[in-house]
């Protein structure tokens, strides 16, 4: 309810007990929320250590506003692992704090900035350079051939 409907701790605590019967207060609401989040925490630093030494991790970041203030959705995605990292920040600040300073793997993205900015080990995204050529087909005649 918290992260799928949005719903805020309170109302979380209302639905609880309208729906289902179970009174619970929005502290109890926020402590449940709290002790999973730990009971996951060895989880997700196994999987951030798959990211970090993946051989090729694929990444993407999408703007989503998180109380009404721009935030960015990452998405790092190996063969195996996929992780998503919710930040304020779209820069190599996020890449560094995910990936390490260290990461010798390859990255797969599109052409933002902070992804050259952190290694040159890129692979454009496929799908990014059809649609850039395809533009570029459009506006140029010496691309038309792209």
């Amino acid at each position: 309810m918290k992260f799928e409907q949005r719903l805020p701790f309170e109302k979380i605590s209302k639905q609880l007990e309208s729906q289902f019967g179970f009174p619970m207060t929005a502290a109890s609401v926020f402590d449940v929320t709290r002790r999973v989040s730990d009971y996951l925490r060895f989880e997700y630093d196994a999987i951030v250590e798959q990211i970090r030494t993946a051989k090729i991790v694929y990444i993407d970041e999408t703007g989503e506003k998180v109380d009404g203030k721009r935030h960015w959705l990452w998405v790092f995605t190996t063969k195996t692992h996929t992780l998503f990292v919710i930040s304020k920040c779209r820069g190599k600040k996020v890449l560094l704090e995910v990936l390490g300073k260290d990461f010798e793997g390859h990255i797969g993205c599109d052409g933002w900035r902070s992804y050259s900015n952190f290694t040159d080990r890129l692979q454009r995204c496929w799908a990014h350079l059809l649609r850039e050529a395809e533009w570029l087909a459009q506006h140029c005649k010496e691309a038309e051939s792209l």
